[in-house]
């Protein structure tokens, strides 16, 4: 992640904190992180993991793909040089978002998980406040979903809706796994 990156991660949490009406101590209650964590992450000292910077986007109802600084070119084409990258170095993933800005809430994430095969997110379970449909570009992996399991492999597509629990696993034995992943989430200012 570049400095860039980081104070737009930084600037874009604190501005939607405020539209939010959301105090520091609020957001600490509702993620689990402490009020220093929060502090240094807004203040760009500290870099977010994945995890961490998920909690934080389901308490400030928004996503990654919402709080990063998008070039205000034309809205249309992405260039690869202002692709965001996101690296959690927790769990050794790579996030590249594209996200046009769309009013209807759409962003695309590549997730590229480099780890060594039979990896997983350590059993994290995840919960978004948008709808996502995920698709296998490379390798295998496994979705829980509500205790049921769904292995998906190249060309395979999955819909997640919106507050649905999931797991993702990796049970590629040989290459790495990338995924590509849709998201939807309703802006609160539409009727």
């Amino acid at each position: 992640m570049t400095m860039n990156e980081k104070i737009n991660i930084g600037d874009s949490l604190r501005k939607k904190r405020k539209q939010e009406n959301i105090t520091m101590k609020a957001l600490s209650d509702q993620t689990g992180l402490s009020i220093g964590y929060l502090s240094n992450v807004e203040r760009n000292i500290t870099s977010p993991t994945i995890l961490n910077l998920q909690k934080i986007c389901e308490a400030l109802h928004t996503s990654l793909g919402d709080l990063v600084t998008r070039p205000e070119e034309n809205g249309i084409v992405i260039r690869a040089k202002d692709r965001r990258q996101t690296i959690d170095e927790n769990h050794n993933i790579h996030i590249l978002t594209m996200d046009f800005g769309l009013s209807e809430g759409y962003s695309l994430l590549m997730i590229n998980d480099p780890s060594s095969p039979d990896s997983s997110f350590e059993g994290t379970e995840w919960t978004h406040g948008f709808t996502e449909v995920g698709y296998v570009v490379s390798g295998r992996i496994r979705v829980i979903i509500n205790s049921t399991a769904y292995d998906l492999e190249l060309g395979d597509s999955i819909l997640i809706r919106e507050n649905t629990p999931h797991k993702v696993y990796n049970l590629s034995t040989t290459e790495k796994v990338v995924t590509y992943w849709t998201r939807y989430q309703k802006r609160t200012d539409e009727q």
